[in-house]
């Protein structure tokens, strides 16, 4: 199943709004993977869930898949990673 634009702009907005709260990636991935409704989103988050777990970086894990997370998305991510705004970086894609 593909994601589409608005489903992956949904979860984009909740990851964000959730890792400016303060909560860890796991924690926020974790939760979306069970909150989503599109099969193929679900799986790509607990997928990061346990690349994060397995010390890859998010962008990493966003690479496994490509179908979900485009180059264009997974570039803001390793910018925001690199530069330690995370968080802002979420924003600009939210």
């Amino acid at each position: 199943m593909t994601v589409s634009p608005t489903e992956l702009d949904d979860f984009t907005r909740a990851f964000s709004s959730r890792v400016d709260s303060g909560e860890s990636l796991t924690a926020v991935l974790g939760t979306l993977a069970t909150t989503a409704t599109n099969p193929t989103l679900s799986q790509a988050a607990a997928d990061l869930v346990n690349d994060l777990r397995g010390g890859a970086t998010l962008s990493q894990g966003m690479a496994k898949h490509p179908s979900v997370f485009d180059d264009e998305y997974r570039t803001v991510i390793r910018r925001g990673e690199a530069t330690g705004r995370l968080d802002d970086a979420l924003r600009i894609l939210a």
